[in-house]
């Protein structure tokens, strides 16, 4: 989003949000459940004396106070969730919101209106929503899929699978590596629970086991000449997804080597949060991007 600090519309619904749990909890005297406060704190008070003592200090407050409110925002959440009716509540509204906004971004991309809110433009033909990236709309979505299937919602299996569908249609016209990558790796989460809670956990390892490797035999056979194949398809989706992973990998190598260099040359106390991509262009890096 490219308002102040990274803002978007929907900030100001969770602004109230976080305001109305606030004035419910204080006038039901209920109790504010506040997950992940010490790590956070840690990353709060570390981020703002690095950033006080950076080169950006401006920039590296505002990633402190992004971290803030995520904090209270999830603080919002878990208080909310504290019967099982309430969790049931949210989590149901999750998985059907999810599924309309993957009707929308579906219809969207199918209809090729790139001003509507799936609408596509400036990453190929991928699709986004509204989100800023469509990497980001990619991981949504898989995320909101897992979701889906741990909560088994819709009830009935039709509209499940139904749901499901669309869910998974929606990521891949997001076209994001990320999101493709998770949904091997949370197959096998979902894999090995299933099989613990039946047969227990060495089971579950022993079949685990197994799929990877014939995962891995599987890529080593199909997989690797499937990639090169996609690598000259017209296919713009494809083209700016899974035919660009390995550049993106080698991207991410080479960011990782240059921000590991600031690591090693830094002092104790660091260069502070969204400091990556100033303290890299002024090192003279071939490779200028925020740390990943």
């Amino acid at each position: 989003p490219k308002g102040p600090v990274n803002t978007g519309p929907v900030d100001l619904l969770l602004g109230a949000g976080i305001l109305m749990v606030a004035l419910w909890a204080g006038t039901t005297r209920a109790r504010i459940h506040v997950p992940y406060a010490v790590p956070v704190a840690g990353l709060i008070v570390a981020g703002l004396i690095a950033s006080l003592a950076g080169s950006v200090p401006i920039a590296g407050v505002g990633a402190v106070v992004q971290e803030a409110f995520l904090l209270a925002w999830c603080a919002a959440v878990t208080t909310i969730c504290r019967t099982p009716q309430a969790l049931r509540f949210v989590v149901r509204t999750w998985c059907v919101s999810a599924t309309v906004w993957a009707v929308v971004l579906v219809l969207s991309a199918a209809s090729g209106q790139t001003q509507m809110p799936g609408g596509r433009g400036g990453y190929g033909d991928r699709a986004r929503l509204w989100f800023d990236h469509p990497n980001l709309a990619g991981n949504y979505f898989v995320i909101s899929l897992f979701v889906v299937l741990a909560t088994r919602y819709p009830r009935r299996p039709v509209a499940r699978a139904f749901a499901v569908a669309l869910l998974l249609a929606a990521m891949l016209l997001a076209g994001s590596n990320t999101a493709l990558l998770c949904l091997p790796v949370g197959g096998l989460v979902i894999v090995f629970l299933r099989v613990r809670s039946r047969s227990g956990s060495a089971s579950a390892i022993a079949l685990v086991l197994c799929l990877v490797l014939a995962g891995g035999v599987f890529w080593s056979l199909v997989g690797r000449q499937t990639l090169a194949d996609v690598q000259s398809t017209d296919n713009s989706v494809l083209r700016y997804s899974v035919a660009r992973s390995s550049r993106s990998a080698g991207g991410r190598e080479s960011l990782f080597s240059s921000s590991y260099e600031l690591f090693r040359e830094s002092n104790f106390i660091g260069i502070g949060p969204s400091s990556t991509e100033e303290a890299l262009e002024a090192s003279g890096s071939n490779l200028v991007k925020e740390a990943h």
